[in-house]
């Protein structure tokens, strides 16, 4: 009898080895996760100065399961999307620049930190003609887990090859736009986050200031003089006394 139970109790043990459940899969690391759900995306080439031969193409990530036109460049802090050189709007993080022969070739940031928001390379006027501008976004300074227009967008500039790459505005206001007066000012319309609640709206003030292109690093001036200004703020507050009703 015993000699009969022992194959029996031997077959029992060995089936309740082979249901033993499969050891536990080694968990995603969040590298691989980003390799998996997204992929690098590149604007077209833009050359740079007519008749010349050196190229910048912007940079960005995109989701692999977005949709087509999504992925070709929506931004929806913006509202528009478009794949074609300095209005590229992805998810910009750097800007590789480029011989058409491949020589010196190099990229704008040594990180992927920030955002590049803008590039503007237009060669007019002669003023400006040695410079190419960005708008940057460093941080998200209201913590929404995005760097959108809601950032401060930071005015940079570089020499016409990407290099040389300088800061012109400090990181507490948000560039809205710029121009360039002869024969060297640069006149930067730049917005303060007045109701300091960490982000930029239409609700912030604004102020235009002037840089010197001669040294980007020298202290900016109002356009206006102090004693204008508050003569129009104090003009601001007659008129709508005046006239509360007009929009």
């Amino acid at each position: 009898m015993m000699s009969r139970l022992f194959p029996l109790a031997l077959l029992t043990t060995l089936a309740a080895c082979s249901a033993d459940p499969a050891p536990p899969a080694v968990p995603e690391t969040p590298a691989a996760k980003a390799v998996r759900e997204y992929r690098l995306d590149y604007s077209a080439p833009e050359l740079i100065d007519s008749g010349g031969t050196y190229y910048y193409q912007r940079v960005g990530l995109t989701d692999r399961n977005e949709p087509a036109a999504r992925r070709r460049g929506y931004d929806s802090s913006i509202g528009s999307y478009d794949d074609s050189g300095s209005n590229y709007e992805t998810t910009s993080f750097n800007v590789a620049f480029f011989g058409a022969d491949g020589a010196d070739a190099h990229l704008l940031l040594p990180h992927s930190r920030w955002r590049v928001y803008e590039l503007d390379a237009a060669p007019l006027p002669a003023a400006r003609a040695a410079f190419l501008f960005y708008r940057l976004i460093k941080a998200d300074s209201n913590q929404d887990g995005q760097q959108n227009g809601y950032d401060p967008l930071v005015l940079f500039a570089t020499d016409r090859r990407g290099r040389q790459l300088q800061q012109v505005t400090p990181d507490t206001v948000s560039v809205l736009s710029w121009q360039v007066a002869a024969p060297h000012h640069l006149l930067v319309h730049e917005q303060h986050d007045s109701d300091r609640n960490r982000q930029f709206g239409t609700g912030d003030a604004g102020q235009w200031r002037r840089y010197d292109l001669r040294n980007l690093r020298a202290p900016a001036t109002p356009l206006l003089p102090d004693e204008l200004r508050a003569t129009l703020q104090q003009q601001l507050v007659s008129r709508r006394l005046q006239l509360p009703g007009e929009d």
